[in-house]
């Protein structure tokens, strides 16, 4: 079974994600690219059941758009470094692909 585990910049926020995701997808709109500062976001999304926080979850921030039904924004409290959060519908968390530590493979 795939694993992938990953971590904030300061490493205060460590997760791990068990089986595979169950989708990836890089988003070009708007509020994706001022919430990265990025030309788009790259997020991978995983059943709550396959995700686990190992530590930090209560440095986890999230920041909600008053106009948005989806967006948001997590971030660790200490280094400002993206992190996941579970998605408003709580079926899947919403991972930054850049806060995995190694490649998950498949």
């Amino acid at each position: 079974m795939t694993k992938a585990k990953g971590s904030c910049l300061c490493g205060g926020v460590r997760f791990e994600i068990e089986g595979p995701h169950m989708l990836f997808q890089y988003c070009h709109c708007s509020r994706c690219r001022k919430g990265t500062g990025s030309a788009h976001a790259s997020n991978l999304f995983a059943a709550p059941s396959n995700f686990r926080w190992i530590s930090g979850e209560e440095l986890v921030k999230v920041w909600e758009l008053p106009t948005a039904k989806y967006f948001c924004k997590a971030f660790c409290s200490e280094c400002g470094s993206a992190a996941p959060y579970l998605a408003k519908s709580g079926k899947a968390f919403v991972v930054p692909a850049g806060l995995l530590d190694d490649d998950p493979g498949e």
